[in-house]
């Protein structure tokens, strides 16, 4: 029941979608790094096992369905592992949107040689920066309309 409650009090549950905040160490098997994002498909008292999403490149994960997985039965601190390991995605358009924003700003600024975010913080505040964002804010939306209206398109069949 602990697990459930720790979960429970952190915001998350199975369904919900989360990032690895810091590396995974399952060895021998593999290392999931740092901002692999994925899926949790568990949480009982046996287990909490989160799928990442396709493309993570490690290889040896396969044997483990794509899945890193806590076990609370089996060591103390599984569960305190699990929550410190992963921070929930926030999927509300408005925050996905602000983002997208950041790592659009942040690679340009990753390639340029830019040590700081100043320009671009001035740059994007006000009405440019707003209407950006709506306009990322609509994708999301869009994209998230596609998702349901497939999902529901295989659930029929």
């Amino acid at each position: 029941m602990q697990t459930l409650q720790a979960a429970i009090v952190a915001g998350i549950g199975v369904g919900d979608r989360v990032e690895l905040i810091r590396p995974v160490d399952r060895y021998p098997h593999f290392l999931a790094p740092a901002g692999l994002c994925g899926t949790v498909t568990e949480l009982s008292e046996d287990a909490i096992a989160v799928k990442l999403d396709a493309g993570h490149g490690l290889e040896d994960l396969a044997a483990w369905d794509d899945c890193v997985i806590w076990a609370p039965s089996n060591a103390d601190g599984e569960v305190e592992s699990f929550l410190s390991s992963v921070r929930k995605i926030t999927l509300s358009a408005e925050a996905l949107a602000e983002g997208a924003l950041d790592a659009a700003c942040r690679y340009i600024q990753d390639r340029l040689g830019v040590k700081t975010g100043d320009v671009a913080g001035v740059f994007f505040s006000g009405v440019v920066g707003d209407e950006v964002k709506h306009r990322l804010a609509g994708y999301v939306q869009l994209e998230k309309q596609y998702l349901e209206e497939a999902s529901s398109d295989s659930s029929s069949s």
